[in-house]
C-alpha cells in the first residue's frame, strides 16, 4: 500500500509549504502530493490556491484581495508569509518554488513532478 500525503501534512503544518512536506515525509508518506502555478516571470510556486488570499499574508501586505498567482512574480510571491495563517509557529513560512519542494523530497528531482 502506498500512502500520500496531500499538500503535505496540513493537520499539523501549512498545506503546500516545506515543514508540511517533510512532516508528512517524517509520519511515514511514500509520496507528497502538491499544487503549484506559474508567476508572472514563469516561476513555478507551489500553492494549491489561483489566488493567494486563503493561504498568505498578501491581502494584508499588498492591500488588495484575489490576487492572483500569475500577477506576481516569484520574488515578490517570496515575500509572503504562507504559515502564519496555519500556526503562530509557522509564521514566516514561505511560499516554495518547485524546485525546492523537489529538493524537500529525498530521491526526487524536479523532472519527477508533475502539474495537477
Amino acid at each position: 500500500m502506498v500512502s500520500f500525503g496531500h499538500r503535505g501534512y496540513p493537520v499539523i503544518a501549512p498545506e503546500n509549504t516545506l515543514p508540511s512536506f517533510r512532516l508528512a515525509l517524517t509520519a511515514g508518506a511514500d509520496l507528497v502530493e502538491l499544487d503549484y502555478h506559474h508567476s508572472s516571470d514563469g516561476v513555478p510556486v507551489v500553492l494549491h490556491d489561483t489566488d493567494l488570499d486563503r493561504t498568505t499574508d498578501a491581502p494584508e501586505r499588498w492591500q488588495a484581495r484575489k490576487v492572483r498567482v500569475e500577477t506576481r512574480t516569484a520574488h515578490d510571491l517570496q515575500t509572503l508569509d504562507a504559515g502564519r495563517w496555519s500556526a503562530p509557529g509557522y509564521a514566516g513560512t514561505r511560499l516554495p518554488l518547485l524546485t525546492e519542494a523537489s529538493g524537500s523530497t529525498p530521491g526526487q528531482t524536479g523532472e519527477q513532478w508533475r502539474h495537477t
